[in-house]
């Protein structure tokens, strides 16, 4: 039984000494989260708790298949914002504000549909690959191209993610714009 005291990442890791087939379908992600967490704790300590929720987001998303190719997506997450977090450097001018844009960032993948939208279109980049495996020397390779989309993604909406939190409003406006006048305007769509 995992303690619900524990961290995040303390559950995880206790849960793959217990569960075999846990450990291997998560191999990279419990090792990507695990080097996450340090750099965060000794970079940007302040975004543990958004760390901590969009873990246990990830962790409780029943989208995300077993296997490799969730586990190589799902690493592919903790990688990108990693890579950022070490990028920051508490003596520079601009820490600040690269530690509210990774805060930001990890909290507007919170969303059901961010999430599901960056693994639909993992997926969708993962059988456009597979329909041309030529290019390619193992299913493995496949993978780690389309989690190169998923770390691209993630890098731009860490480094802007109020464009991005922009982008998706305006989206919304429009979606909501276009239902009202195929429904008609007096219709509450939301």
């Amino acid at each position: 039984m995992v303690d619900k005291h524990l961290s995040e990442l303390e559950k995880m890791l206790e849960r793959a000494q217990i569960d075999k087939e846990y450990r291997e379908d998560n191999e990279e992600y419990l090792e990507e989260a695990k080097n996450l967490y340090y750099e965060i704790s000794t970079k940007a300590p302040q975004t543990e708790t958004a760390l901590e929720i969009l873990l246990g987001r990830i962790n409780s998303y029943d989208l995300f298949e077993k296997g490799k190719e969730s586990d190589i997506f799902k690493a592919s997450i903790m990688r990108a914002f990693r890579e950022y977090v070490k990028e920051i450097d508490p003596t520079r001018p601009d820490y600040k504000q690269k530690v509210d844009n990774l805060e930001y960032s990890m909290l507007l993948l919170l969303t059901r549909s961010d999430l599901s939208a960056l693994y639909t279109k993992y997926t969708t980049i993962l059988k456009e690959l597979q329909n041309n495996p030529h290019n390619y020397n193992s299913l493995e390779e496949i993978y780690r191209e389309a989690s190169g989309y998923v770390k691209v993604a993630i890098r731009s909406r860490i480094e802007d993610p109020e464009k991005y939190s922009k982008d998706i409003e305006s989206s919304i406006r429009s979606l909501i714009e276009n239902s009202k006048r195929y429904y008609g305007e007096d219709r509450d769509l939301i």
